[in-house]
This record gives structure tokens, sequence and C-alpha cells, in this order.
């Protein structure tokens, strides 16, 4: 009695299997009967539904959602529109292109993605990318002029002179910059998914590196440099230096020991420099003591030169100018005392010449003198 019972539970089990199996097969036989010339079920193209159709259907129904789509991908930030013309950059769907790739999804002959993707579109959408052409750089320059429309760098409070010559500070703003990658991928997912709905601008904000707060305390130590006569002395020579260059010379800085503090701008005071040397520095004379075939080999050294010490000239003229007690500084100097071939660029002999002037007037043998001693 028990084994008959035995048997007829296993023969019941056995049959719930057998059924299965045939209602499997059963279901994957009607299943690639009906989809034999269609799309399978649940390949979407962004938010069009193409499964269950036949290529010609799908093409109409693309086509008909395509006519409805803007030639603009446009983003907002603040309640401000930027877009981008695609009309500029020659794009256009390649709508067969794209139903060709929603028909070839779960016919790759790879058994195990294509079973995946049959079951998978029962469960959720299996999206496919549009097909598209565009070109590239012409997108890239639309990218860019859409950056340079938006893209503003953070402004640093500073010290200006009003249009009475009173000394104030400007204030700060922030910096606004659109996030590259972000925005690439925006643009490419509006592109693969036939999406050109509005779409927030990825922005980066940068803030200031210095504030009116950071330099209100350093007002008053500008003030008494712009108050302050300064001028730069050499032998007879010397420079006034005015209202305007006085604070171009000023720059903030910013470290963890000091804080914020003034320095000189090292820009500006380059300028300078190259202002005065004409009148401060002296080439060394020489002449070319060797040669080979014309390519200058060594010069011998005739009369030394003159030349600024940039170095120490710079910590003093720091130290002079920052200081309120000090209203002068003398130009620091250093005698050239050897002939730089590289330095001078003096590398090939251009030409000699020779003249007599027996019988010439003094100005013309002064000049002559004078060129050959240079």
């Amino acid at each position: 009695m028990k084994k008959t019972k035995i048997l007829n539970i296993q023969k019941k089990h056995t049959n719930r299997f057998l059924y299965l199996i045939y209602g499997l097969l059963s279901f994957f036989v009607l299943y690639h009967l009906y989809y034999s010339n269609k799309i399978i079920h649940g390949v979407v193209v962004g938010n069009v539904d193409l499964g269950g159709l036949n290529i010609d259907q799908a093409y109409n129904k693309l086509q008909q959602n395509n006519q409805n789509n803007n030639s603009e991908l446009n983003y907002t930030y603040q309640d401000k529109t930027y877009t981008i013309d695609l009309k500029n950059t020659g794009f256009s769907y390649d709508l067969a292109g794209t139903i060709n790739n929603a028909y070839q999804v779960g016919r790759t002959d790879n058994i195990i993605v294509d079973t995946k993707n049959k079951l998978f579109g029962f469960l959720k959408s299996v999206n496919v990318n549009a097909v598209y052409d565009y070109d590239q750089k012409s997108l890239e320059n639309e990218i860019l002029k859409l950056k340079g429309e938006f893209n503003k760098p953070y402004i640093d409070s500073k010290f200006y002179l009003d249009q009475d010559f009173n000394l104030k500070i400007s204030d700060s703003f922030n910096g606004y910059i659109i996030i590259d990658d972000q925005l690439n991928n925006l643009i490419f997912y509006s592109l693969n998914n036939l999406d050109f709905s509005q779409q927030q601008l990825p922005v980066s904000i940068t803030n200031p590196q210095i504030t009116k707060s950071n330099i209100e305390p350093l007002f008053d130590k500008v003030q008494s440099i712009l108050n302050k006569d300064f001028s730069v002395f050499y032998d007879s020579s010397s420079w006034d230096i005015d209202l305007e260059q006085k604070l171009d010379l000023i720059v903030v800085k910013n470290n963890q020991e000091q804080g914020f503090y003034l320095d000189i701008n090292n820009a500006t005071f380059n300028s300078f420099i190259d202002l005065i040397k004409y009148d401060v520095e002296i080439l060394p004379k020489g002449k070319v003591q060797e040669d080979n075939n014309g390519n200058v080999v060594s010069f011998e050294l005739l009369q030394s030169g003159t030349q600024i010490d940039e170095e120490t000239f710079y910590n003093n003229f720091k130290s002079s100018f920052l200081d309120n007690d000090t209203n002068q500084v003398t130009v620091t100097t250093k005698v050239v005392d050897n002939f730089d071939i590289e330095k001078y660029g003096i590398y090939q002999l251009l030409g000699t010449g020779v003249s007599k002037y027996t019988g010439s007037g003094s100005t013309r043998v002064h000049n002559l003198t004078l060129a050959a001693d240079r």
C-alpha cells in the first residue's frame, strides 16, 4: 500500500514537470512565431515603444515621433535659457539604422545575450540608442559658444581708485563654470533617446579667493602708501612713482602664516625695471678675440658694463615702498666684467670696414672714432 502511494506521488511530480516543460516549449514556439518578423517585446528607443511592431510600423511610429522633436537642445540656469542649435551641426537622425538596431535585439546569434534580452523585455525596457549623423567639429563649436556665453570666472575684491582718485574696495563675485563631462553626457543622452526636453545646465560655482572683508583691514596701510611721495634715484636721474603706479605695484597675497598681506606686484615691478634700465645699464665693450670662419668664438673685454642687480634692488624697493617711513630708494647695480656670447646674441662677425678720413671735419673724425671704439 505504501509502495503504491509513493508511486502515485512520483507520477504526479513527473506529470507536473512535463506540463511545465510543455508549457515553456509552447510559449517559446508561440513567442518566436509571433515575433518572427517583429521587434521583440520591451524594445524602446527613448520613450518610443517599438515592441511587437514590424519594420514598417516601427519606422512610421519613430518618424511620427521625430516630427515633434526640436532642432535645439535647451538648458536652463537661474531662469535663463541657453541653447545648442543642432541645425549648425548638420545633425539628422538615421531612422532606418535605428530601426535595424532595434530589430536585431534578440537576433544576434548569441544565445545567452538573446535569451536575456527576450526575458528582460517582459520585466523592463530594453533600450536601443538612436542612430544619427552630425559634424563633430561643428558640435564642439556650438558647445564652445555656449560656454563662452555662460562661463564667468570668479572676481576677487581689490583696491581701486574712483574717478576722484579716492581709494575704494571692489566687490567680489562667484565664478560659474559649465561642467564639461556632465554637459556632454546630457547632450548625448538627449540625442540617443530622442529626448529634447529642457535640462538643467550642470554648473560648478567657484568662490573668489579674496573678498572685501579679507582686505578691509589692509585699507589704511594701502592708503598711507598712496599718500606718501615715493621716488627712485640713480646718480643724477630720478623717477617719481605717481598715484596709479603705486596702486599697480601693490598686490594682496595670502598664506597660512601671515593671512592676507601686501606685497609687490612682480609684473608691474619688472615693467618698471625695463623702463629705467635704458638710463641705468651700460653694455660692456669688447672686440672679437677669436672667430672661426666668421663664427664668433670669444671676445676680449675692453670696458666693463653696468647692470641692475634686480634681486637686491627688488628687496630694497619692497622694504622701502611698503614701509610708511621711507619715501625713496636707490637703484642697486653690479659690474658686468665678462662678455657672454649667448647673452648678447653676437654669434657671427657681420663685417669689417676701412675708411680714410684724411681731411675730414672734426665731427666725422669723432663719429668714426666712436664707432670704432664700440
